[in-house]
């Protein structure tokens, strides 16, 4: 029973997703309202939607990875980036922030993660970084809703990555994936044809490659019996691979998301000082529950002046009580 559960959980892993459901765009997403420049051909962002809207991942982020070379270093002080740039960069970043992570459903899926070390992880970890940090006077200093839109984007990101980590239960396996595919292996192994079952009787005391017959047939067997081992070997290569990767992406994802959440709802405050039901909405549109909300916001940011607003009512009464009964605590 064990192990075909653990079969199954195997089938699950090449067959969907990382996360709970089937990753899609997120069509509620607020758009850019630059609409002349993601109808320019020149432009990255038509270029990425191009490739988005018709299901290449793979290649949408092979060409995304121009991004990663426009952002490098201090990127707010470049030149180059004029206001259709600029735009042509907000666009990328809804793009990105609304494009799935890579699934991994099939071995050419491990192997190009593999070789671009996660760059789809890499891509969307800038592109946080990027909605994060530029300043929206200096870039957009006429639209309105711009931190909204950064937020949004941002968001999204978050959640995404959330998702990996949240919705990968079966990352606890790994290792009895592992032993199994180990025994899979040795199972098949043994079940391959071995020389005596194939080879013709002989005389009493006779050996049995004197029979001309017994040796075409040993010749046989050595060619179809390396081959078969090579199959066995390189199914288990793959398997295992895909495990390993699979593990690897959770970790990383839980890292990045880590990393991030005191960025993120930092920046949240700096985008809505005083509105608490706004810094709450994104944070719920991150990925994180209600339940969360309390211990996110004290880990993150904290009760101090400038965050004070997210302590009326109810959260700054448990969060006294929690601090009372720490202190308590401490005293005994």
């Amino acid at each position: 029973m064990k192990m075909k559960l653990l079969s199954f959980l195997f089938l699950l892993i090449c067959t969907f997703s990382l996360g709970k459901d089937v990753q899609v765009v997120d069509s509620t997403l607020i758009k850019p309202s630059y609409t002349k420049v993601i109808r320019n051909p020149d432009m990255l962002s038509y270029q990425l939607k191009n490739l988005r809207d018709q299901g290449d991942l793979t290649a949408f982020y092979d060409q995304a990875k121009q991004l990663l070379k426009l952002l490098e270093g201090n990127f707010h002080n470049k030149e180059e980036l004029n206001a259709e740039k600029k735009q042509d960069l907000l666009w990328c970043c809804y793009l990105v922030a609304n494009t799935p992570l890579i699934e991994l459903n099939s071995y050419s899926k491990c192997e190009w993660l593999g070789q671009t070390r996660d760059l789809d992880y890499s891509i969307k970890e800038r592109i946080s970084d990027v909605l994060g940090s530029f300043h929206s006077s200096h870039f957009f200093p006429d639209d309105k809703n711009i931190e909204e839109l950064r937020a949004a984007y941002y968001a999204c990101i978050i959640r995404d990555l959330k998702r990996q980590i949240d919705l990968s239960t079966l990352n606890a396996s790994s290792e009895e994936l592992m032993k199994e595919i180990d025994s899979e292996r040795t199972r098949k192994r043994e079940a391959t044809v071995s020389p005596e079952l194939v080879l013709l009787p002989v005389p009493e005391g006779k050996h049995p490659m004197s029979n001309e017959e017994n040796q075409k047939r040993l010749k046989e067997w050595q060619d179809e019996g390396y081959a078969a081992y090579n199959e066995i070997n390189d199914e288990y290569t793959m398997k295992r691979n895909m495990i390993l990767r699979r593990a690897f992406r959770n970790r990383t994802a839980a890292r990045l998301v880590s990393q991030n959440e005191k960025d993120f709802v930092a920046t949240l405050v700096n985008f809505f000082p005083e509105n608490k039901r706004a810094v709450e909405k994104y944070i719920l549109q991150a990925g994180f529950g209600s339940d969360e909300m309390d211990n996110l916001i004290d880990r993150t940011v904290g009760r101090d002046k400038k965050t004070e607003f997210l302590y009326k009512g109810e959260r700054g009464r448990r969060h006294d009580k929690k601090v009372r009964e720490a202190s308590a605590e401490r005293k005994h």
